[in-house]
């Protein structure tokens, strides 16, 4: 009897349900890992870099000087008198341009012809003086007020300009978001003579600062704008992860000037909340700029006036 019962004690004393567990467990604990490093770092391998770099403070102006602003103003006429160089713009590591605000049009102007007017000069890193305007970017009220009453929320709208281009691509923010969080804006950019593309601005809502992943009218994320949020001016870097978008000059100029733009949003929509309620109190008529109005015209009846 000793026997059997030392037989049949045997199988019972060897513990075999525990480690199967054991090796359960560690399958359950790695596929999530996985799946998660795979969300949280996808593999995209930047191609190019921009700085958008906002100086802090004034100290940079002073260095300019008034006779460097006259040798700019020399060197392209969209370098106005009124013109505020405000940041720097560096490209993969080298100096590349600087950009900057009209002052007449923001500082000195009252609501409803206060306008944001900035532009972005490449510069010649050997020739200080020697530049060339590469873009414009003007806030058009008139839009974002129009829009803005019909979505009952601040949607703006710019209008880039790059000289040498016959497109005249405007930037729109489009819709209102679910408990207004986050942005999405767009803007139309030629890719041939013939053929254009939608570009997509999609702020990411889950990080500090202002971040935005830029897609094509596929869907695919083609460049990101990273702010870092520890920088007391403001600083923005640009990463590119398509060759074929960051050789397109047109269209990484019409990227950075969204960029140089995006200090003053929070500013721009407080202009026009004030110009809304304005309209409705009567205390305010709607009448833009000479500038604004000018790039309202319509094209077709250019040459047909007496």
């Amino acid at each position: 009897m000793s026997k059997k019962a030392r037989t049949r004690k045997t199988p019972k004393a060897a513990a075999q349900p525990p480690p199967a567990e054991e090796v359960k467990t560690d399958v359950k604990t790695k596929k999530p890992d996985d799946k998660e490093k795979g969300k949280k770092a996808p593999k995209l391998t930047a191609v190019g870099e921009i700085f958008v770099d906002f100086w802090a403070t004034s100290l940079h102006l002073a260095k300019i000087g008034i006779m460097q602003n006259m040798r700019y103003q020399a060197a392209s006429r969209a370098f106005t008198k009124d013109f505020a160089i405000n940041g720097a713009i560096q490209k993969d590591g080298k100096d590349f341009g600087f950009f900057g605000y009209r002052k007449d049009s923001w500082d000195e102007a009252q609501l409803p012809n206060r306008r944001l007017i900035m532009k972005f000069f490449q510069q010649d890193p050997e020739k200080e003086e020697k530049i060339q305007h590469e873009g414009t970017v003007e806030w058009m009220m008139m839009e974002s007020v129009r829009a803005s009453i019909s979505a009952a929320d601040q949607l703006l709208t710019f209008r880039l300009l790059v000289p040498g281009s016959n497109v005249v691509c405007d930037l729109k923010r489009e819709y209102t978001r679910f408990l207004k969080h986050g942005e999405n804006l767009s803007f139309i950019t030629p890719v041939t003579e013939d053929e254009f593309q939608i570009i997509e601005l999609d702020e990411d809502r889950f990080t500090i600062g202002s971040d935005w992943e830029v897609k094509d009218q596929a869907g695919k994320v083609i460049a990101y704008v990273d702010e870092s949020v520890f920088n007391v001016g403001g600083k923005f870097k640009i990463r590119f992860y398509d060759e074929t978008w960051y050789k397109r000059k047109d269209f990484v100029t019409r990227l950075i000037l969204f960029v140089m733009t995006l200090k003053y949003h929070d500013e721009i929509k407080k202009d026009v909340k004030k110009i809304i309620e304005g309209l409705r109190n009567g205390t305010l008529k709607l009448k833009p700029s000479h500038d604004e109005k000018a790039l309202m015209l319509n094209p077709r009846t250019w040459g047909r006036r007496a």
